[in-house]
């Protein structure tokens, strides 16, 4: 039998099919086994995160060939990611391997033989889909002719009647709920995502009533090169807002649970308005020349209470790794409030082990990029981004550049004091350590502040 490939080495997922003298054909994204038609009949998925993927090709791979079952397998490790974090849609989320049985019957029997191999392995969970394994999914598969004579295919599960699989398998109906964990009543979902939503809740506590926040991590969602899915990054956050939890402007952690295999983050609610809302409100039909001298005053100071509560993050021993617009609200009276510290790193204790990563264009340094040890001129990095986007209303993704000499270029263009734009140059500077600190950066735009006080516009 064929040895198991490293997984830093498999990188290529028909390197593994050669292994086993698999015949397959590329058809993008998709290696193929046999003939995969998707008419008529019953469709198993196999959900597996990255870095178990190629024990999971070889616990399962001899079966496959021996029951002669058609499949298909996504063609790498990269697209293997885009599948599970949803980039193709939340419906294509977990179908790594997809198997095509001949007949009723060889599903029936692929779904019994596939149980015990798969009992060890981690998947996202597979919409519009009924559980069938620990990380198997079942659906019928029809094409469907329309109005207009064209066909569609349409993927569902049919009645319990007319589901092969009830003999096997406990058929259970996915719990819908307003209140999770006992305690929380959902009023309202404000933002939806593949990896999980975010909602408000309202909870007890003695003889009030209180508001929350809850972060959901959909199962084994944003797995990770060592393993790690939300639900570890959920965990960490936990400990990250306990540790920050005497600074102004951080949210309190109220509340981590586990149900119905998703993760549960519960947070102080804070009132307030988005920061990229209010920016935006300034801006319609207006640049930074045209804006009144009290709102540019307003902007600065805002940016000024920033870096302090950055400051105050670094001084208390963490990096955050994620400024951007979307992660600042301003409170009822002005301050700053910063989110999400999912890929927070810890400098005093060097945790994690291996520090998580995300992917924010425009705000995020090269180094971090690379995957390198974080330090807190990745924050310098980003603050640098952010006063672009508060002078400018345009994101940093759109402004920034990959040559530094073209963004320099559009920087000087800017209507704004020339030693502004020198202090966002070098904290947008590739070299980290040619980067200014948060007292200069201070410095310099409380200086450009006056300056406008005095010239009165």
């Amino acid at each position: 039998m064929s040895e198991t490939l490293p997984y830093n080495q498999l990188l290529n997922y028909a390197d593994a099919l050669k292994k086993y003298n698999v015949r397959f054909s590329d058809k993008e994204p998709w290696l193929v086994s046999g003939e995969c038609s998707s008419t008529n009949k019953w469709l198993i998925f196999v959900s597996v995160i990255r870095a178990q993927l190629p024990e999971l090709l070889h616990c399962i791979l001899p079966l496959l060939i021996q029951e002669q079952v058609p499949f298909r397998l996504i063609k790498n490790r990269l697209l293997h990611q885009y599948v599970n974090i949803g980039r193709y849609g939340p419906d294509k989320v977990g179908k790594v391997i997809c198997l095509h049985p001949l007949s009723e019957a060889q599903a029936v029997r692929m779904v019994t033989l596939l149980q015990p191999l798969v009992k060890k392995f981690m998947g996202p969970r597979v919409l519009n889909t009924m559980r069938v394994g620990q990380v198997l999914y079942a659906c019928f598969s029809e094409m469907l002719k329309v109005k207009n004579g064209k066909k569609i295919k349409k993927e569902y599960i049919p009645g319990k009647a007319a589901i092969p699989f009830k003999d096997i398998i406990e058929i259970v109906q996915p719990a819908r709920t307003l209140i999770l964990a006992k305690k929380y009543l959902l009023t309202k979902r404000i933002r939806t995502s593949a990896k999980g939503n975010i909602y408000k809740a309202i909870y007890r506590e003695r003889f009030l009533f209180r508001e929350c926040l809850i972060k959901q991590g959909n199962m084994n969602m944003v797995d990770d090169l060592t393993g790690r899915t939300i639900h570890d990054r959920l965990l960490w956050q936990k400990k990250v807002l306990t540790d920050l939890k005497e600074l102004t402007g951080v949210p309190r952690f109220l509340h981590f649970f586990v149900a119905h295999d998703n993760s549960y983050l519960v947070i102080e609610f804070k009132r307030g308005s988005t920061l990229v809302s209010k920016i935006q409100s300034f801006y319609t039909h207006n640049s930074w020349p045209q804006l009144p001298l009290p709102t540019k005053v307003y902007i600065l100071k805002y940016f000024l209470n920033c870096l302090q509560l950055i400051a105050n993050i670094h001084e208390s021993g963490y990096i955050h790794r994620d400024i951007k617009g979307e992660n600042f609200m301003i409170a009822p009276d002005g301050t700053p409030i910063v989110l999400d510290f999912e890929v927070a790193f810890s400098a005093k204790e060097s945790l994690p082990n291996k520090a998580f990563i995300t992917i924010s264009k425009g705000y995020q340094a090269p180094e971090q990029q690379n995957a390198l040890i974080p330090s807190w001129k990745e924050d310098i990095y980003s603050i640098g981004a952010l006063l672009i986007f508060l002078l400018t209303n345009i994101h940093p993704g759109e402004f920034i550049e990959e040559e530094v000499n073209k963004t320099t270029k559009k920087l000087y263009k800017l209507p704004v004091n020339e030693n502004v734009i020198q202090i966002i140059v070098k904290c947008l500077d590739h070299n980290p350590g040619n980067r200014p600190g948060i007292q200069e950066i201070s410095q310099c735009i409380t200086a450009y502040s006056e300056q406008l006080l005095r010239s009165g516009k």
